[in-house]
């Protein structure tokens, strides 16, 4: 089976918002984030005997720190969304036509830069997800966009070959 897609800075862009809020790391990092301003603004202060100060000091540390969290969060997102749109203009064979075929042997990918057979073996993971279909190898991935199929059953039929194949030869 084959399917070419085609990726530009937009698609790359979009593909980057819907990833963001998926990534576990990032939800992870925040809760760090989040738990370490609630300490490090908590333990400047003095905790009286009262049950409700130190409750409405306790909410208010905790949602100030959320709100820092949040703001912080934002500013690494979108910092992180502005290098990977223009990085990828550097790199070759990131942006423009893709070309997948599942054979025998493995995933194979060719763009105007390079060929690459990823063996069966050499997948890492593989993700379905409602607009895309990501293959992991390694620390990186193919995304394989739904909107380059004719349709959803298409979509489904090539989702589900890559997998059994993938499920089969690991």
């Amino acid at each position: 089976m084959e399917i070419t897609t085609n990726h530009s800075r937009l698609e790359h862009l979009y593909l980057q918002l819907y990833l963001i809020p998926r990534s576990k790391a990032l939800w992870v990092m925040g809760f760090l984030l989040w738990a370490w301003l609630s300490y490090a603004t908590f333990s400047s202060r003095e905790l009286s005997g009262d049950v409700v100060c130190t409750f409405c000091t306790l909410l208010s540390v905790s949602i100030v720190s959320s709100i820092w969290t949040t703001l912080i969060m934002l500013a690494l997102c979108v910092i992180g969304l502005v290098v990977s749109v223009f990085s990828v203009s550097f790199l070759p064979g990131i942006l423009g036509k893709h070309y997948f075929v599942l054979r025998e042997d493995g995933l194979f990918e060719a763009t105007d830069a390079n060929e690459t057979l990823t063996k069966w073996k050499g997948i890492r993971s593989i993700k379905r997800y409602k607009n895309y279909t990501m293959v992991w190898i390694g620390a990186g991935f193919y995304s394989i966009p739904k909107k380059c199929f004719e349709g959803q059953e298409q979509y489904e039929e090539f989702g589900s070959e890559l997998y059994e194949r993938w499920q089969a030869n690991k």
